[in-house]
């Protein structure tokens, strides 16, 4: 009990609408309207852990947060978000210009309107909150939240002034360049490479620098190059976690007989090694986000 919110705080500490956190506990059964602008708890509210709590307007109804994590509350939320509100990916569909849903998510983190969640997912922050952002979970995916707006934020004349730049045509993504051998010393001649990531690596095309900023704004750990077996070749990515990580190779140049003769050469290190590896070509670079997804889910990682 001393935990528990009373409702419209307990959907504001959570980038709720108040109104409707409101109706879903009332179609839900957990309190009902009493005469007047009061509710009172019902018992299917106590048996989730509601409580009354006595407060300057009477006594009304408060909650543990561990109501906002049942799967009836999750599903409610979810439908009416779904039908009222647009993500990330709606948003870069309706404005088109090559624009995918990850990068608008890096776009409003970098205007301040969400956070990262710390596990693959997106909260608003305050100033998204005030702007309408809701925090939403897909039903079956909990665990990877999402933050949806009101459609005003495609007329947002700030938000769409951040957005202009990323606007572009599929054919403007060249193709990868190639990494350089080891040098005598052994060492990895990195040379200066004039695309900079997100989170700051330095990579040698702008296809490299798209994914790395699709790792970053997925909030996926990753490094830039990995030594392979054997100290003489370099990954493009690795994604580390307990079973050894997850490998990335973009094969910008594939069916060029002697780039083949190298990939197959590398991909006999990651199969001989039993190293998990993902392959990324130049046609997934029309749809990044949708590759991506549907390629870590087969790794069983699913992204929102």
């Amino acid at each position: 009990m001393a935990n528990n919110l009373v409702t419209t705080r307990l959907a504001k500490e959570n980038f709720l609408p108040a109104s409707e956190v409101f109706t879903w506990f009332k179609e839900l059964g957990w309190m009902e309207k009493r005469k007047g602008p009061s509710w009172i708890l019902t018992a299917e509210g106590a048996a989730v852990g509601g409580a009354s709590m006595d407060t300057e307007h009477g006594c009304v109804p408060a909650w543990p947060q561990t109501v906002l994590d049942r799967p009836e509350f999750i599903t409610k939320a979810w439908k009416w978000s779904k039908k009222n509100l647009v993500d990330a990916k709606d948003i870069a569909k309706s404005l088109g210009g090559g624009i995918e849903s990850w990068e608008i998510n890096t776009a409003l983190s970098k205007m301040g309107w969400i956070g990262s969640t710390g596990d693959q997912g997106w909260k608003p922050t305050e100033t998204g909150y005030e702007k309408g952002g809701t925090f939403c979970r897909k039903p079956e995916y909990p665990g990877s939240p999402h933050v949806r707006w009101p459609k005003a934020i495609l007329t947002d004349k700030k938000f769409l002034q951040q957005i202009a730049p990323l606007q572009r045509k599929k054919e403007d993504l060249p193709v990868r360049v190639k990494s350089a051998p080891p040098g005598p010393s052994g060492k990895h001649p990195f040379s200066k490479t004039p695309f900079r990531t997100d989170d700051g690596h330095f990579v040698r095309s702008k296809a490299e620098m798209l994914i790395d900023n699709w790792l970053y704004a997925h909030g996926l750990a990753h490094a830039y190059e990995p030594l392979l077996p054997g100290g003489k070749h370099w990954g493009d990515f690795l994604i580390p976690n307990k079973d050894g990580g997850i490998y990335i190779e973009f094969w910008g140049l594939a069916g060029i007989p002697d780039y083949d003769c190298k990939r197959e050469e590398k991909t006999k290190i990651y199969r001989d090694s039993k190293l998990r590896l993902m392959d990324l070509l130049e046609t997934d670079m029309t749809s990044l986000d949708d590759a991506l997804k549907t390629k870590f889910s087969g790794f069983g990682l699913n992204l929102y």
